[in-house]
């Protein structure tokens, strides 16, 4: 590849060095998309890539990706938990406010 830089997209396509994919991302096929209630313009996506073993959340900022985790399918279980948690907290500190 003489010496310069290739990155690959979840699409397949590649990239030259310097060049951005996190723009040109298409909309997941497998997974969702949950707009946020604060920012215009802001969503977060997750998305599947069973290949991987990955579950990927990705925050947007209209067509812009701003940041990234990738976790391992075995970590989804507890982000659910820490989820949950977080609505239970809140239903409780409401019915004893």
């Amino acid at each position: 590849m003489s010496g310069k830089h290739w990155f690959v997209v979840l699409d397949g396509a590649h990239l030259q060095e310097g060049q951005s994919g996190m723009a040109v991302s298409p909309l997941p096929t497998r997974g969702t998309v949950l707009v946020g209630r604060d920012i215009a313009g802001r969503s977060l996506r997750i998305s599947s890539h069973p290949e991987a073993g990955r579950v990927v959340l990705s925050i947007w900022d209209h067509e812009r990706c701003v940041a990234t985790v990738r976790l391992a399918e075995a970590d989804v279980p507890d982000l659910v938990k820490s989820l949950t948690a977080c609505l239970v907290v809140d239903q409780v500190q409401a019915a004893t406010g």
